[in-house]
């Protein structure tokens, strides 16, 4: 089985891929601002630093190659790797059943640098297939626009109501998904107003 990871670039064959925490004093002063950046939003949260992630999609991969914190540096690069040690290979729920996470992984192709792919399909390629509501919904339609979850929809809920949202929508952390008068907004999950309709 051939496992994929979409990183930074510049990473020869023979190296190894190590988590974040391993290499902290190595970081440039762009790819700490860049750390700053996403702990402050709240992105990437669940990520383990000690961790590196790998999949057995490699479309996925690719399309990982081309996240907001890559892009900033002209996108990143697809590897074909090896992770290690073999009994540290752990699923990664986020991206289930393909993700996984390890302690490092070796370079074993470097497939493809810089990764070749424009925004709307790395969406594509990410988002249509691993993000779900947490009923297990789809949370996008095929052309990127967000669909209600399950509950929302028995609760009057139409895909119309989402749709200025705009394409590839994401749910910024600590927030919500609510609508009301026919319309889906975003606010924090703990809001005190009762009034609307929050679903997630």
């Amino acid at each position: 089985m051939d496992y994929w990871h979409g990183g930074r670039r510049g990473i020869a064959v023979g190296d190894f891929i190590v988590a974040p925490d391993a290499r902290r004093r190595q970081w440039t002063t762009f790819e700490r601002s860049i750390e700053r950046l996403a702990r402050g939003s709240g992105y990437n949260v669940d990520r383990d630093p000690k961790r590196i992630y790998v999949t057995t999609d490699r479309e996925l991969a690719r399309g990982w190659a081309m996240n907001v914190l890559l892009r900033f540096k002209g996108g990143g690069a697809l590897y074909r790797v090896k992770p290690l040690p073999p009994m540290s290979l752990e699923p990664d729920p986020d991206y289930a059943p393909t993700g996984f996470s390890a302690r490092r992984a070796q370079v074993l192709e470097v497939v493809e640098d810089p990764v070749q792919m424009d925004q709307d399909e790395a969406s594509r390629t990410v988002c249509l297939k691993y993000s779900l509501w947490v009923d297990r919904s789809p949370m996008y339609d095929v052309d990127g626009y967000m669909l209600p979850p399950t509950n929302a929809r028995q609760a009057g809920a139409t895909a119309e109501m989402y749709r200025h949202l705009g394409k590839w929508f994401v749910v910024p952390p600590g927030c919500s998904v609510w609508f009301k008068d026919g319309r889906a907004f975003v606010a924090p999950t703990d809001a005190t107003d009762t009034s609307p309709q929050s679903y997630r």
